[in-house]
């Protein structure tokens, strides 16, 4: 079961590193905790395997876009 007082984890995948930086420092700095994945083999590497209560994902990627990378991650749970 979940700890209901652990910070929240987020998963960042976005190819620009200064916007992923950016991201990763804000959300830090509000209390998440933040992983970062510069590319959709990446992301799907980390959001198949570790346990986030949310993703904030670039449409726009390269080889996958984010809307296909969110379809995989949802069809295999």
């Amino acid at each position: 079961m979940p700890d209901p007082t652990a910070a929240p984890r987020l998963l960042i995948v976005e190819d620009d590193r200064a916007l992923s930086a950016l991201l990763a420092e804000l959300f830090t700095d509000e209390g998440y905790l933040v992983d970062v994945a510069n590319d959709a083999q990446q992301g799907l590497h980390r959001g198949l395997t570790a346990g986030y209560d949310a993703l904030i994902v670039d449409r726009g990627l390269p080889v996958m876009d984010g809307i296909e990378l969110i379809g995989v991650l949802r069809s295999r749970g």
